[in-house]
């Protein structure tokens, strides 16, 4: 029996424009759709519990696997990203960080890009 590969591709920013900050791209609906669709073409698209399963020798993993995650949980993942994997009938694991929501305040990393997607303002002198 070959030996299953799984591939876990991760996206933060789904459904929203470009930011100016160095390193963060985010995808908007198109893209999204078009990379879920790409992968569909040459992987399984599996769940967590697929994968916890196959773990617990209790089923398999395709030979190609591939899990599908978002991380953060952010709102753009909710209102844009579940929608389609919907739509593909595309099982997704989302990853939720606690802490914004127990304290109601965005985290420091998730403020820095807020900040660096606004329009830059010029200042005369």
């Amino acid at each position: 029996m070959p030996q299953s590969q799984l591939l876990s591709v991760t996206f933060h920013y789904v459904g929203m424009p470009e930011t100016t900050f160095p390193g963060i791209h985010g995808l908007d609906t198109f893209q999204f759709r078009e990379a879920i669709t790409n992968l569909m073409t040459g992987w399984s698209l599996v769940s967590i519990n697929d994968i916890v399963q196959a773990l617990d020798n209790k089923g398999s993993l395709p030979e190609k696997a591939c899990l599908i995650s978002l991380d953060d949980g952010l709102r753009c993942q909710y209102e844009v990203a579940l929608p389609i994997l919907d739509d593909l009938n595309v099982p997704g694991a989302f990853f939720v960080m606690g802490a914004p929501y127990t304290k109601q305040k965005a985290t420091t990393v998730h403020q820095l890009h807020s900040h660096s997607s606004q329009p830059r303002r010029s200042v005369a002198h």
